[in-house]
Order: structure tokens, then C-alpha cells, then sequence
């Protein structure tokens, strides 16, 4: 099974709840997280310190899904941090989400 080095994975609402539970264990798992979160930084910056400490790479960006002018930002946000890891894209596929979120809740 491929650990998840060097695949990425992008998570709205990361920074509390099932959206933190995601990225840790994805973490865990050898991927790299970057998530949205809405208004508290302090949290977002916890979970960040939390992923970083098993390894991973991680960014936090604010979004606010019910303002459609901060989407154009969070894009250009997430894309800059992508190229700042050598990468292009984020290539978690929907499949394997399902399969590690299922795989960690067992």
C-alpha cells in the first residue's frame, strides 16, 4: 500500500470537529493537509503545530463559504503553498478519502 508520500489532501472546515480528525489521521497517514478554516486562527495554527509534529506539511487558510469573494483568494492561497512544496496539485481522490476516513473510524 502506498503510504500517501508526497499525495496531498485539501479539507474544508479543518480546523475543528471531523475536519480535524481528518487531517490528523491523514497526517498519520503520510499526507500532507491543507484546510480551510472560518474565523479562529488560534485553532487552525493548533492543528498546523499537530501535523508538522508527526512530520507532514501543513497550511491553514480562511475561508468563509458564505462569501464568494474569498474564494479567488483561498485558490491563490492554496496554489502558492502547493508550488512552495513542489507540488502542482492536490491528488487525494475521493476513493481513498473514503477508504482512510472508514479505516481510521474502525
Amino acid at each position: 500500500m502506498n503510504n500517501g508520500s508526497d499525495r496531498t489532501a485539501i479539507i474544508t472546515g479543518g480546523s475543528r470537529g471531523l475536519g480535524r480528525n481528518t487531517a490528523v489521521n491523514l497526517a498519520r497517514r503520510g499526507v500532507d493537509v491543507i484546510f480551510t478554516y472560518h474565523s479562529n486562527a488560534i485553532e487552525a495554527q493548533s492543528l498546523v503545530g499537530e501535523v508538522e509534529a508527526v512530520g507532514r506539511k501543513s497550511a491553514a487558510f480562511q475561508l468563509d463559504v458564505g462569501n464568494i469573494s474569498s474564494f479567488d483568494r483561498f485558490v491563490d492561497d492554496a496554489r502558492n503553498a502547493l508550488q512552495h512544496w513542489g507540488r502542482e496539485r492536490f491528488d487525494l481522490p475521493g476513493e481513498q478519502r473514503r477508504y482512510r476516513l472508514a479505516e481510521g473510524v474502525r
